[in-house]
């Protein structure tokens, strides 16, 4: 591949490329991660233990790769990396599903992203960041994926010395999937065949399942080709002309702001209709009034997902009308901003009616994960458009920087919040205080270790509901010893449990 003043063109032939010592010991390490991957975190189901490790792993391996070229001068690099690490530590602090894999893919995504901006030395978030996170994220593990097992290759053999033994090498690899699909087909068309090669696997690898080891084997490769590949691609990809992609987003603008002023306006015609014909219907939840003919359940439920919808088919046509609509100096014509903020503010009072419509039903019947989740959402969305909003009054406010940071703070509080616990806290409050008649022990039940505590104090406190939250902590303490036999799995959560369960396991 062809290097230009130190920028990789990607031209040069593979039998011209030299790959460097670091590039070759990273190559295997990539394999070693990959291996890692398959036998510790999906064989092993590791856990958070695991995935900590695989991430600490991940970026030691990065360091080591760019430790010459790589300096964390800048902040923006310097918080990166301290996002990245206390991510990592508290994944070890979590317990709950959701808030435990929103952590993950929030980890994945921040990794890939970090190595793209020190790659490219950037000190701030980009107008571009959605862009770049997309390129570190699908593109750059796929667009130099076969280069750990040529780089591999070439560690192994010298083509001056071999000549075409590293293609016979390389074809070999290649015929290992052919013959892992073939090779069972022929073992049960033939009993001979079965017979010989069962022989000849027991008395050489009589403890291996050698069908189970390449298998392992060739994910351990995909995973490390995948490492190595976003490694490689960010080390010799050139960052992406600004100048160019701007210039390829002003060919997108289309359409005269009139168009989609028209556009808009008919939206917001039947969201005013829609609101004056409904209105009694959707401020009773402001009230804490439930419209007759309505159960709780059936008022939170009616309606509520359409809205989610509706709130988000309403930022696409934002964001569709920033992309193609005609921007004379660079900036929305101001007929324009009033279409944006109307719509932007009949979202606001959907997503204020739905919300408040989960409250009542919430103040009626507890919490649930569901519940909270899509709350969660809700917000989210109701701050990206109060942000939105913000910028047509203040043209100079950076609107991806702000959602950026608007999103890292509300995965931060789902991460960092415990979730679980504090459904166990709250529901048990609001039962205690008379605000919900009933506490839904079922629910208590599908919570994860970190809500023992709650429900432990709940079920010492005598109330007649009290025995059968000992019944099911005696279950879920049980449960436990079966399943914790594999220390990669212990977490801070899950051993705060195991010490509240003495009390409730039989000596």
């Amino acid at each position: 591949m062809e290097i230009t003043d130190g920028i990789y063109t990607g031209y040069e032939p593979d039998e011209n490329k030299v790959y460097t010592t670091r590039e070759k010991i990273t190559a295997f390490a990539s394999l070693g991660a990959g291996a890692f991957f398959t036998e510790v975190i999906v064989r092993s189901s590791s856990g958070a233990v695991g995935y900590s490790i695989w991430f600490l792993l991940l970026m030691a391996l990065y360091l080591f790769f760019r430790r010459k070229e790589i300096k964390l001068k800048n902040k923006f690099s310097v918080l990166q990396l301290a996002l990245i690490i206390v991510f990592t530590v508290n994944l070890n602090f979590i317990s709950s599903e959701i808030a435990y894999l929103v952590d993950l893919a929030f980890l994945h995504t921040m990794i890939s992203y970090f190595i793209y901006n020190t790659s490219q030395g950037n000190t701030t978030i980009s107008d571009y960041c959605f862009l770049d996170i997309l390129f570190s994220v699908f593109k750059a593990p796929f667009k130099n994926f076969s280069r750990c097992i040529k780089t591999m290759v070439a560690a192994s053999f010298s083509v001056k010395k071999t000549g075409n033994i590293k293609y016979i090498f390389l074809g070999l690899i290649m015929a290992v999937p052919s013959v892992v699909i073939v090779l069972p087909l022929l073992l049960n068309s033939d009993n001979n065949m079965k017979i010989f090669f069962e022989d000849f696997f027991n008395k050489m690898y009589s403890d291996i399942d050698m069908r189970a080891f390449i298998s392992r084997f060739l994910f351990s490769m995909i995973i490390g080709s995948f490492v190595f590949s976003v490694f490689y691609t960010n080390k010799y990809e050139d960052a992406p002309n600004r100048d160019e992609q701007k210039y390829q987003i002003d060919r997108m603008e289309k359409f005269e702001p009139l168009v989609m002023c028209v556009m808009v306006i008919p939206i917001c015609i039947l969201y005013a209709i829609f609101f004056v014909s409904q209105l009694s219907y959707f401020i009773s939840a402001f009230f804490g009034t439930l419209p007759e003919q309505f159960s709780y359940s059936e008022y939170a439920r009616q309606g509520f997902f359409e809205l989610c919808e509706i709130a988000v088919i309403n930022l696409l046509v934002i964001v569709f009308i920033n992309f193609f609509v005609k921007k004379p100096e660079d900036t929305i014509p101001l007929k324009l901003k009033i279409c944006i903020i109307v719509l932007s503010g009949f979202t606001e009072i959907l997503i204020a009616t739905a919300v408040s419509k989960m409250v009542m039903y919430i103040s009626e019947y507890g919490f649930t994960r569901m519940r909270v989740c899509t709350t969660w959402f809700m917000m989210l969305l109701a701050g990206c458009f109060a942000l939105i909003i913000t910028k047509q009054i203040h043209p100079k406010l950076s609107l991806v920087k702000s959602i950026v940071i608007l999103s890292v703070a509300s995965v931060s509080i789902l991460s960092f919040g415990r979730p679980d616990a504090h459904i166990a806290k709250w529901n048990i409050q609001l039962y205690e205080i008379g605000v919900t008649e009933e506490l839904d022990i079922d629910t208590l039940s599908r919570l994860s270790y970190e809500a023992v505590p709650y429900i432990d104090k709940f079920a010492q406190s005598g109330d007649r509901l009290s025995d059968q939250a000992s019944e099911m902590l005696m279950r879920k303490a049980k449960n436990l010893k079966i399943s914790q036999h594999n220390w990669t799995k212990y977490t801070y959560p899950v051993a705060k449990a195991e010490k509240i369960f003495e009390k409730y396991l039989p000596d």
